[in-house]
């Protein structure tokens, strides 16, 4: 029996020949988001573990204390894309996934995540900070132009302050440009076109907006055929009547007026049978065409 193709070891390995120059830098287009995400996580790894040198001297205390912040805001930004999974995972997406955005990091790139929900790519510019998000946001437009640039797949990315208060907002394609004011004409800066609110439910919101879920449609079986208990057909009929002979009074071409204001006893009367006989499901293709021709007649 043969063993299925492990599709991420293989991207190891053509990467492997990529850095030896025996071939081209793999493409992930192809991987599953997880397949991906893992893909990315350990060619980032790779990358990093190119600049590592063994002979190094003890860094300074400075530099100690700043890796040492590094990781309170990697634990900072590790508990919020937890709380995103769960959040996108119980409203939207059961399969839905957030993870460290490797490729984003290993281009040297802003993104601390990547959110994979109902086929969206949400990359996540977080402050660990409070701050205002208008304010955070004219800071980091071109940074987020990069994460587009770099990454044509990226849907949308979220601006996220998780200070005291989280905070944040999804970002468009259309809120990095310059904008032309109307009625001045005056060149604008670009801004955030979408609400703030707390980052999770700003994501949640967007993906709803862009994917909707539709239920599934009812529809009608043999063994459950709609009957005319309880409605009034001939009340129905007489009231939809009334309304085209009162828009035929009011028609200015003679034709219509004729047409409409004509309509009495004898076509409500065949009109009443034949919405009888539709409800019962008493046609055929070939009846129903056969009776609408009748009607036809009548008229």
């Amino acid at each position: 029996m043969t063993e299925p193709r492990d599709l991420v070891e293989e991207i190891l390995d053509a990467y492997f020949d990529y850095l030896e120059g025996l071939g081209e830098e793999p493409s992930l287009d192809h991987l599953s988001d997880e397949q991906r995400a893992e893909a990315e996580q350990l060619i980032a790894s790779l990358k990093a573990a190119e600049g590592i040198n063994p002979e190094a001297t003890r860094p300074p205390t400075a530099a100690l204390l700043a890796r040492a912040a590094d990781r309170q805001d990697t634990a900072t930004v590790s508990s919020f894309g937890a709380a995103l999974q769960g959040a996108l995972r119980g409203q939207l997406d059961r399969r839905a996934q957030v993870v460290v955005d490797a490729a984003s990091q290993a281009a040297g790139l802003r993104a601390g995540l990547v959110a994979h929900v109902r086929g969206l790519r949400i990359r996540v510019v977080v402050e660990t900070v409070r701050t205002d998000i208008d304010a955070a946001y004219v800071a980091q437009v071109p940074a987020i132009a990069a994460l587009f640039g770099a990454f044509p797949d990226t849907n949308a990315v979220l601006l996220a302050a998780l200070g005291d208060s989280p905070a944040g907002a999804i970002v468009d394609r259309d809120d990095i440009v310059t904008a032309i004011e109307t009625p001045s004409g005056r060149r604008r800066p670009p801004r955030i076109s979408r609400p703030v609110m707390d980052p999770v439910e700003a994501s949640v919101r967007y993906v709803s907006e862009v994917i909707p879920a539709f239920e599934p449609f009812a529809y009608l079986t043999a063994d459950n055929v709609a009957t005319s208990d309880g409605l009034d057909v001939e009340n129905l009929v007489a009231v939809a009547t009334h309304e085209i002979v009162t828009s035929g009074e009011r028609a200015r071409l003679t034709a219509k007026k004729t047409a409409w204001t004509s309509l009495g006893p004898r076509e409500t009367g065949a009109i009443t049978e034949a919405l009888h006989g539709a409800i019962a499901g008493n046609y055929d293709e070939a009846a129903f065409r056969q009776q609408i021709e009748a009607l036809v007649g009548v008229a």
